[in-house]
């Protein structure tokens, strides 16, 4: 098993991008931790709005005063 320096240049090439990956990696997620962050707040607004004016809604659907009831 005799080592070329082709091989050991790879296996340090290797080494060396491993930091980087796991930066790129540590950085993707936080990146995505904060745009969840961001739109948490709205999505809550949105559900609750829907949560309360569903009902409004869909009442005269279901008692037939939508259109095309029979």
């Amino acid at each position: 098993m005799d080592k070329s320096p082709k091989h050991e240049a790879t296996t340090q090439e290797i080494a060396a991008e491993q930091p980087r990956e796991q930066a790129s990696v540590n950085s993707d997620w936080s990146t995505i931790q904060s745009q969840v962050a961001r739109a948490v707040p709205r999505l809550r607004e949105i559900a609750t709005t829907a949560a309360l004016l569903g009902p409004v809604l869909l009442q005269p659907i279901m008692w037939g005063g939508g259109r095309g009831g029979c």
